[in-house]
């Protein structure tokens, strides 16, 4: 009876320590996902951002060499 009582004690025991095992890995691997999920949108928000500001920048130096260029001919 006592035996009995052990093993079912122990049985329970190891059965909730795998379950909280499992829930934390869980967790963790859900973690590591947001992380590497943000960590990518913000290289594309960079990238993007860097694209975008290049392309103005290269608009911007075309309309003035074209301005430059303008005033040569008329000047």
């Amino acid at each position: 009876m006592i035996v009995e009582l052990v093993l079912i004690v122990v049985v329970v025991v190891v059965v909730v320590v795998v379950v909280v095992v499992v829930v934390v890995v869980v967790v963790v691997v859900v973690i590591v996902v947001v992380v590497i999920a943000a960590a990518a949108v913000v290289v594309v928000v960079v990238v993007v951002a860097t694209k975008t500001r290049t392309a103005i920048e290269q608009g911007y130096q075309q309309g003035y060499e074209q301005q430059h260029q303008q005033k040569q001919r008329i000047g």
